[in-house]
């Protein structure tokens, strides 16, 4: 009995498996980095027949493209040589150039070619697979496809806001691209538009047939890495600092290409591109300033306490959002971080707390007095909706009289401000919108 050679047990591993397989064909790069690991744990299964189709959605300069798309395509050749693979990108040069880098690992592997079937827009195998490259727009006519793999469909963010391109894009999709009836699909991307091509898929019928993987570079709750809220997505290629500074830069591009998350630009009651952004030494001292909380007492999920210090009006009218203060806490730990906030900011900032109806809200009120006794407490009884509480302060937002200071929390206000009052979360406009009226009118104070 013949004993096969370790060359050939490491080749016929690196078929079955596809993480084998990087390692092999591609040993001096890293390819265990916990993000990559995850997609290659769900295109196993695609490979497998156990997932119909995956879509990835990843920040820029992360690996995907060349794990997912190139690497990927070179696998499914190396384990069936008859496998044909369609390979889409946001132009032809682009997708040119993924067919290219596979096309060139392909044959360091030892995979098969035709040789008058080797153009970097359509290579073949000995077997009758091979590899499509199209960009988006370009027809697929008598080319049947087993395997459909796009990436990054939308070019730039002129694209991303055009309507027509959006358009245009769904128009390929469904009428050439769905028309090759893949087998399976794989879309990795970093998305550009909440319309754009991935959104479309996940709101029509055939949503529940993807496998959607969306990885931001900065963790938030429930992380599909197990990373804590805030961890950078690779440390080793981008720090968290790093992604700090770029999510100061522009919070509305943050949100989308880093955070995966991409929104509406104009929210339907906030106008966030009218909102001013400051540096904290450029708010004027001597202002009326109040902290005002929203409560939870849910630690590690759920909704959040935030407590949202905002000082105004100056001569010009202009309200400033000084701070935020926001996490998710159960009673004592919240109870701990509003007292320690309260001595932070000093006595001189007025402290208001919600009290919702009834006796408990009485109750949470004559409670927090107690806990903040020596600083100045007022309350105010919810009346009306969020949306109406809001309004006062949305009009101020769109007359630019709202200035925000740039801080590590002002992504995070913008985006919900953004997305109100369809978000997952409102604490943070609610405590502002609160905070503002209480500036914008005389209330009554009460002294713990």
């Amino acid at each position: 009995m013949r004993i096969p050679s370790l060359a050939a047990v490491r080749a016929e591993l690196a078929r079955r498996e596809f993480s084998r397989f990087l390692g092999w064909s591609t040993p001096s790069w890293s390819w265990q980095w916990p993000h990559l690991a995850k997609m290659q744990e769900v295109l196993q299964a695609l490979a497998d027949d156990d997932i119909q189709n995956a879509l990835f959605m990843v920040p820029p300069q992360h690996g995907k493209t060349e794990q997912n798309t190139i690497r990927f395509s070179c696998w499914l050749l190396h384990r069936d040589l008859s496998t044909r693979v369609a390979m889409a990108a946001y132009n032809q040069e682009l997708a040119n150039r993924f067919s290219r880098s596979a096309r060139r690992l392909a044959t360091e592997i030892g995979i098969p070619l035709i040789g008058d079937r080797a153009a970097v827009q359509e290579w073949q195998t000995d077997q009758g697979g091979g590899v499509r490259a199209v960009g988006i727009g370009a027809g697929l006519t008598g080319n049947p496809v087993d395997i459909g793999i796009i990436d990054d469909p939308i070019k730039d963010r002129e694209e991303a806001e055009s309507q027509k391109v959006r358009d245009s894009h769904w128009e390929w999709y469904t009428d050439v691209w769905m028309t090759r009836n893949p087998r399976h699909q794989v879309m990795t991307l970093t998305p550009w538009h909440h319309d754009g091509l991935q959104a479309r898929i996940l709101n029509s019928p055939q949503a529940k047939r993807w496998t959607v993987i969306q990885l931001p570079a900065l963790a938030i709750e429930g992380d599909p890495l197990g990373r804590q809220p805030g961890e950078a997505l690779c440390p080793d290629r981008v720090t968290r600092e790093e992604l700090e500074s770029r999510r100061a830069m522009n919070p509305y591009t943050f949100e989308a290409l880093y955070q995966c998350n991409p929104t509406p630009r104009e929210g339907s009651l906030f106008k966030v591109s009218m909102l001013r952004f400051v540096e904290a030494h450029e708010v004027p001292v001597g202002l009326p300033t109040v902290r005002v909380w929203d409560l939870a007492a849910t630690s590690g999920g759920g909704d959040y306490t935030a407590g949202v210090k905002m000082t105004g009006p100056d001569a010009e009218g202009t309200f400033y959002v000084v701070d935020v203060v926001r996490g998710q806490w159960d009673a004592t730990e919240r109870n701990r971080v509003i007292r320690a906030t309260a001595e932070q900011d000093g006595p001189l900032v007025r402290i208001g707390v919600p009290q919702d109806p009834g006796a408990a809200g009485k109750e949470v009120v004559a409670a927090m007095r107690r806990l903040l006794a020596g600083f100045a407490v007022y309350d105010e009884t919810e009346t009306g909706s969020k949306e109406l509480r809001a309004e006062p302060l949305a009009a101020q937002v769109g007359g630019g009289n709202i200035a925000v200071v740039r801080s590590h929390w002002t992504s995070d206000l913008v985006e919900e401000f953004r997305t109100f009052p369809l978000g997952k979360h409102d604490d943070q406009v609610d405590a502002a919108a609160r905070a503002f009226n209480s500036l914008a009118r005389k209330v009554e104070v009460y002294f713990a």
